[in-house]
């Protein structure tokens, strides 16, 4: 969501104590190496399938992983590996801010957002 890691860098401003890429380094652990679908996650992907499907990049990322059944769902136990959101938080993680300056709007994610509707 536009806004978001600009809000969470001001909380961090006003309330972190630890530095900024330690709070992400966990997350990109799991982007970067992937983690188990428990039964619940696996189940909650294939019951939103349809969904997903309709958009190419959801489609990628969420039903494209190793050990497909013709289904398209993935399975409990399959590795969900994000190296795209991996890249994006390191890049946060590098180049987050420090000011109270307002972030400028991005003028390349409305493109993007609009041939899928969001």
């Amino acid at each position: 969501m536009p806004g978001t890691v600009r809000g969470l860098e001001l909380a961090h401003k006003e309330y972190g104590r630890k530095p900024w890429a330690e709070l992400l380094r966990p997350a990109i652990e799991f982007a970067t190496q992937g983690f188990e679908l428990s039964y619940s996650t696996a189940k909650s992907i294939c019951g939103s399938s349809g969904l997903l499907e309709r958009f190419p990049d959801s489609k990628r990322i969420f039903l494209r992983l190793s050990g497909l059944k013709s289904s398209g769902c993935p399975e409990p136990g399959e590795k969900l590996v994000q190296p795209e959101l991996a890249r994006t938080l390191e890049r946060i993680a590098r180049t987050a801010r420090r000011s109270s300056t307002p972030e400028k709007p991005r003028t390349g994610w409305p493109r993007k957002c609009r041939p899928t509707a969001g």
